[in-house]
C-alpha cells in the first residue's frame, strides 16, 4: 500500500512539473521578437489645400491628394509630429515652398500654419 501511494505522489509532482514547464514554454521571449505595433492616421495639409506634398511621420512618407488629403500607417512614439512639404498650393497655383507641421492628437489630423505654431510649442 506504501508503494502505491508513493507511486501515486511521484506521479502527481511529475505531472505538476510537467505541467509548469509547458506553461513558461511561451515566456521569456526578447522583445526583439515581437512586432511594434502601428497606428494609421490621416488628415489634410491646408494652407489652400496642398497637392502632391510629401506628408511624413516617423520615417514614413506619403503623397497627399489633389485636396490635401493624406493616409499614413506607422509605428508611434512619444510625441509624434507630422510635417508636410513641397506640393502645390491649390489657391495659388504655386509650389509650396515651406514645411507644415502638427503634433500628432488623435486618428484626424489637419496640418496648417496654427497646427505649425503649436508644434513649435510642444
Amino acid at each position: 500500500m506504501y508503494e502505491k501511494i508513493k507511486s501515486n505522489n511521484i506521479s502527481v509532482v511529475a505531472s505538476v512539473i510537467l505541467v509548469g514547464l509547458v506553461g513558461l514554454s511561451g515566456c521569456g521571449s526578447s522583445s526583439s521578437d515581437s512586432v511594434p505595433s502601428t497606428k494609421t492616421v490621416s488628415g489634410r495639409a491646408i494652407d489652400g489645400y496642398l497637392s502632391d506634398s510629401t506628408v511624413t511621420l516617423n520615417g514614413k512618407t506619403v503623397k497627399t491628394t489633389a485636396d490635401g488629403n493624406w493616409t499614413l500607417t506607422y509605428v508611434p512614439s512619444t510625441n509624434d509630429v507630422v510635417s508636410v512639404s513641397g506640393g502645390v498650393d491649390s489657391a495659388t497655383g504655386k509650389a509650396f515652398e515651406g514645411i507644415l507641421k502638427a503634433p500628432i492628437s488623435g486618428t484626424n489630423i489637419n496640418v496648417t500654419p496654427l497646427t505649425t505654431l503649436v508644434a513649435a510649442l510642444v
